[in-house]
C-alpha cells in the first residue's frame, strides 16, 4: 500500500473538514482541525506517511506544524501579505478563507461560495437539509471546564505539571476532549502543601519539584469570595489568579481587597477568561516559535 506523503494527508483531512463543514453554513476552527489531526494520528498514524529515515511514522509534532504551515499560507494569501520560503503551499488549490475571533484571537476557515450559499439557503429555503448530522454527542461545554482546559493547555507549553481537582478531570469541553485525557501526561494527583481546603482549588500549576507555581480560580456564576478564600489555604505562597467571567467580578474583587483583604499576605491578581483563552490559542498556534522560558516570561508578563 503506498503511504500518503504528509501534506497530501494534511491536504485531504483539512480539506475534506473545512469543505463538508461550509456546505452545511458552518465555520471550521483551527483547535476542531488540531484535534482532528490527533484523533487520526492516534487511529492511524501511518495515515500521515513516513519519517525522513522511513523507519516509522512521522512525529505528531511535526504533522502539527505542516498543518499549521499550510493555514498559515492561507491567511497571508488572503490579507495579502509576504509568504516566506518556510511557509507550505499545500492548500494553494482550495478557495479557502478565514476569519479571526475579535474574542479569542482563533481563526476560523471556510471555502468561499460554500458556505455563503448554505446560510443563505437556511434563511430563504424551507426545505432546506443539512449536508450532514451534527455531533449529536451531549458535551457540557461550560465556560467553567473550558477554561480549565485552557490554563492547563498553557501550563503544558511552559513545562509545568497541573493540579485539577478529580470531579472536574472529566468533565467534557468543545470536540468532546476531557482535561484528564487531553493533558494525562502532565495532571498530578498532589503538591507540597495539600490540605482539605486547597485540593479544591480549579488549577494549580506545579513545578518538578511538586511546588505550586500559580494557582487559579475560575469564578462565572459563585462570584469571586469564596475562590480567593480556597487560595488563602495554600501553605506553599504562590500568585494566586481570579479568572473572571462577568463584568462586575473586577469591581467586587477590588473590593474585597481593599476590605476582607486588605492585610493578606497572598498575591492576589484578577484577569479576565478572555484573555486565558487569548493566550492558549495564541500559544496553540505559535507554540514552535517560542522556547519554554520565553512562554514562562511571556506569561508572567500576560498574567498581572
Amino acid at each position: 500500500m503506498k503511504l500518503n506523503t504528509q501534506t497530501e494527508a494534511l491536504t485531504y483531512l483539512i480539506g475534506a473538514e473545512v469543505t463538508k463543514r461550509s456546505k452545511n453554513g458552518e465555520y471550521t476552527s483551527d483547535s476542531y482541525l488540531k484535534t482532528k489531526v490527533d484523533a487520526q494520528y492516534k487511529i492511524f498514524p501511518e495515515f500521515f506517511g513516513l519519517n525522513s529515515e522511513g523507519t516509522g511514522p512521522s512525529s505528531l509534532d511535526s504533522i502539527q506544524g505542516s498543518r499549521r504551515s499550510g493555514l498559515t499560507f492561507i491567511r497571508k494569501r488572503q490579507d495579502n501579505l509576504e509568504i516566506g520560503k518556510g511557509v507550505s503551499k499545500y492548500l494553494a488549490h482550495f478557495d479557502m478563507k478565514y476569519r479571526t475571533d475579535p474574542t479569542t484571537g482563533e481563526h476560523y476557515y471556510y471555502i468561499d461560495g460554500l458556505l455563503q450559499d448554505a446560510q443563505l439557503s437556511m434563511i430563504t429555503d424551507p426545505n432546506y437539509k443539512p449536508q450532514y448530522k451534527k455531533d449529536s454527542v451531549h458535551r457540557t461545554e461550560d465556560i467553567h471546564t473550558t477554561i480549565q482546559y485552557e490554563l492547563t493547555g498553557i501550563a503544558k507549553f511552559c513545562g509545568f505539571n497541573v493540579y485539577i481537582p478529580n470531579s472536574d478531570r472529566n468533565k467534557r469541553v468543545k470536540n468532546n476532549q476531557t482535561i484528564g485525557q487531553e493533558f494525562s501526561d502532565i495532571l498530578v494527583n498532589d503538591f507540597n502543601g495539600i490540605n482539605t481546603r486547597a485540593d479544591d482549588i480549579d488549577c494549580i500549576w506545579i513545578d518538578s519539584d511538586g511546588n505550586p507555581i500559580k494557582a487559579f480560580e475560575v469564578e462565572h456564576s459563585t462570584g469571586v469570595d469564596s475562590g480567593m478564600s480556597r487560595m488563602s489555604s495554600l501553605q506553599t505562597k504562590c500568585p494566586c489568579y481570579i479568572v473572571g467571567t462577568q463584568e462586575n467580578y473586577v469591581k467586587k474583587f477590588k473590593e474585597l481587597m481593599e476590605t476582607s483583604y486588605k492585610n493578606t499576605k497572598v498575591d492576589f491578581h484578577y484577569i479576565n477568561h478572555k484573555q486565558v483563552a487569548k493566550e492558549f490559542y495564541d500559544l496553540n498556534e505559535n507554540s514552535d516559535v517560542y522556547s519554554k522560558s520565553e512562554i514562562i516570561n511571556r506569561i508572567n508578563k500576560k498574567f498581572k
